[in-house]
């Protein structure tokens, strides 16, 4: 039987990387096509990614992809016999300054990048099944944590918002050439690496506490619950559209900082107070200082099973 040739972008990142590893364990493995801004540099970033394919039958390869500088026909030579493109790539939006130059980057590596990655889509005879698309839960806004978000809430108005509005509009294009569309909204990524290594360092060090009121909601999911999550909403032919990709229970920052400190041994019984944060990050400070409780209402309702629901277990797979 032939391998079936799946497209990643952002392969190189922390869950593009756990995206290959996941595909590897298919029963047919794959042809994964990897596009990164540095071809030859991914290729050698991914050599694990690419013995593990190997190792079932499967291929790693490397194409270049620059959203600013490739070739539309480029593009879409490699993209050419895709059954399914999984699109990952996005600048780090959480925890930074903002300014108006990183707000630009923000808003074209995510947006730009789709736009352009449709238009190569379109160059094509043959279409691929799927495209699914990163985005983020940030796409609802700052919301009380007693309030459920399923996919049928509405935008927020803030910046991360308006990124993601943009986004899944420049995802969901590529229905117009034939081509299924998801769109799965992210909540914090935990596992060893990403985020939750930055978030713990404090609380190692006996410095760690909760973030202003604390009582900002988190939305998180696993890895493993992430990358089996994006292969299950390409598989299902009939699921198009926004997806929640968050556990059915999330947590409240204070009930984070406390679940790792107790992963780790550690007290937390400290504080950063809202205006150090608010000095520190400006406006950024704002996704770490509000949040939102996305419900996976769309995952659960076609069948997918989460490994790790709990962040208890999810900590202790992580840490």
């Amino acid at each position: 039987m032939k391998s079936p040739r799946i497209v990643v972008s952002g392969a190189t990142g922390f869950v593009g990387r756990a995206l290959i590893r996941e595909l590897a364990g298919r029963e047919h493995a794959p042809v994964v096509v990897c596009l990164s801004r540095n071809a030859k540099t991914a290729a050698e970033r991914l050599t694990l990614e690419r013995l593990a394919l190997e190792a079932r039958g499967g291929t790693l390869v490397t194409a270049d992809f620059d959203p600013e500088s490739t070739p539309k026909e480029q593009l879409a030579e490699a993209l050419a016999g895709a059954r399914e493109v999984y699109h990952l790539v996005g600048e780090p939006a959480v925890g930074r300054r903002y300014t108006e130059a990183l707000k630009a980057r923000i808003m074209k590596s995510r947006v730009g990048s789709t736009m352009r990655l449709v238009e190569a889509l379109g160059a094509l005879r043959e279409r691929p099944r799927v495209l699914v698309s990163a985005s983020g839960v940030g796409y609802y806004g700052p919301h009380a944590a007693s309030e459920p978000l399923d996919e049928t809430a509405p935008a927020g108005s803030d910046f991360l918002a308006l990124v993601c509005v943009a986004w899944e509009a420049a995802a969901r294009s590529a229905e117009q050439l034939g081509v299924r569309s998801v769109q799965a909204r992210l909540g914090i990524v935990l596992g060893r690496g990403g985020a939750l290594p930055v978030m713990a360092q404090p609380i190692r060090l006996f410095v760690g506490g909760k973030l202003g009121t604390g009582e900002q909601a988190v939305s998180w999911i696993h890895l493993d619950d992430a990358t089996r999550a994006l292969v299950h909403v390409a598989a299902q032919s009939d699921l198009s559209g926004p997806v929640n990709f968050a556990s059915p229970e999330a947590v409240s920052n204070a009930e984070l900082t406390r679940a790792i400190g107790r992963r780790l041994g550690r007290p937390t019984p400290f504080w950063v107070p809202a205006p150090l944060l608010r000095l520190a990050f400006g406006e950024g400070s704002e996704p770490i200082l509000t949040g939102q409780r996305a419900v996976p209402m769309r995952l659960l309702q076609s069948g997918f099973a989460f490994r790790y629901p709990k962040i208890d277990e999810a900590l202790a797979a992580s840490l």
